[in-house]
């Protein structure tokens, strides 16, 4: 068996077993918001790095991030919320990033050569135009940060590309879901309308854009 195939299938491996083990041993109960709300208070000047730290968590265990940026905006506010929130997605996003780059890329970059030339050309441009296809995307909020994350890593996408567009990528969200935290610890009714309104125009962002796209050509 080639090397390329013995890595890939390592990779399917370590997915399942993070996949598996999030689930075997509840691992959602300790990053419920009331539980990290408690821990983090706890700690004082330790909380925002154990934040970040649970955060990256979360982003190799395919759990859901939204909620727990919600909580980083109560617990810290707007600011300092979005700040430990944007840092946590890109060092979670960086460290499946590489993995899924060491153990898959080879494996896919022959099986779309070999098999996909047209999809292998696709591939090509994204590396030439990685930062603005990766700031793109993570702009769109309809796709989960480690499924793209995973994704990204089998395309020839650049890896500094990809850093600066995932850290570019998540301000906007991360700073909406930080300022609908800070408005409901704050209980400030017309905050929470405006985060509301505002998580939605970026929900609906893509779909426009993509209508756009289709209406020029």
């Amino acid at each position: 068996m080639k090397k390329s195939t013995v890595k890939f299938l390592i990779l399917i491996l370590l997915l399942i077993v993070l996949v598996v083990g999030a689930y075997a041993f509840d691992i959602w109960k300790v990053l419920q918001p009331e539980v990290v709300r408690t821990t983090v208070q706890n700690l004082g000047l330790l909380g925002p790095v154990v934040f970040v730290l649970l955060y990256v968590v979360i982003a190799v265990t395919f759990l859901p991030t939204s909620p727990f940026v919600v909580v980083g905006g109560a617990l810290f506010g707007t600011i300092a919320g979005s700040i430990y929130s944007i840092l946590g997605a890109t060092l979670g996003s960086l460290v499946m990033f590489v993995a899924v780059r060491f153990l898959g890329k080879d494996f896919v970059d022959k099986f779309l050569k070999n098999r996909y030339p047209k999809l292998y050309s696709y591939d090509e441009k994204l590396a030439e135009n990685g930062l603005f296809a990766v700031t793109a995307l993570r702009l769109a909020s309809i796709f989960p940060l480690t499924g793209l994350t995973i994704a990204l890593a089998l395309t020839r996408v650049r890896f500094v590309d990809f850093l600066l567009g995932t850290f570019l990528g998540v301000i906007p969200s991360v700073i909406v879901l930080s300022y609908l935290g800070s408005s409901l610890a704050t209980l400030n009714t017309l905050h929470i309308i405006i985060s509301g309104v505002l998580f939605l125009l970026l929900l609906g962002s893509y779909p426009l854009y993509r209508k756009y796209k289709k209406n020029q050509k």
